[in-house]
């Protein structure tokens, strides 16, 4: 009996088969956050390429003012053109100060490892606002 206590033979593959699922569950983790990651930094830059197009989008009215025309479709067109599968929620021209924008925009991730445990995805949003310079540089 003493003998069988002292024989440490196939310790080490007890051992891994303990930490084996733990160790696909870390590594399934780390998969989705990095998903997670990656397509909130691409839906960033997309977001804030989308801002800073729609202020090249101008008319130049009777009094020589600068004022930006963009429209929802346009901005849409752009983000999608630059991430496939984001969404504009929200595009907003100021008014109050020539030149500036507003976008928003979202993305559907759609998780690998976490479907395991009932959890589909997340939606991740970014905006920007976009300002050209002062109008009369623009007459």
């Amino acid at each position: 009996m003493n003998d069988i206590l002292r024989n440490k033979k196939g310790y080490s593959t007890a051992l891994l088969a303990l930490l084996l699922p733990v160790l696909i569950c870390v590594l399934g983790f780390v998969i989705d956050g990095g998903l997670i990651i990656y397509r909130a930094n691409e839906l960033s830059s997309a977001v804030k390429i989308a801002a800073i197009s729609a202020t090249s989008i101008y008319d130049i009215d009777d009094e020589g003012e600068y004022r930006l025309t963009a429209s929802d479709n346009d901005v849409q067109e752009i983000l999608n053109t630059n991430m496939d599968g984001a969404v504009l929620n929200y595009f907003s021209i100021d008014t109050e100060i020539n030149g500036s924008c507003t976008v928003e925009g979202s993305y559907h991730v759609d998780f690998v490892f976490m479907k395991l445990f009932g959890i589909e995805g997340k939606t991740v949003t970014s905006s920007f606002t976009a300002r050209r310079g002062r109008s009369d540089l623009w007459t």
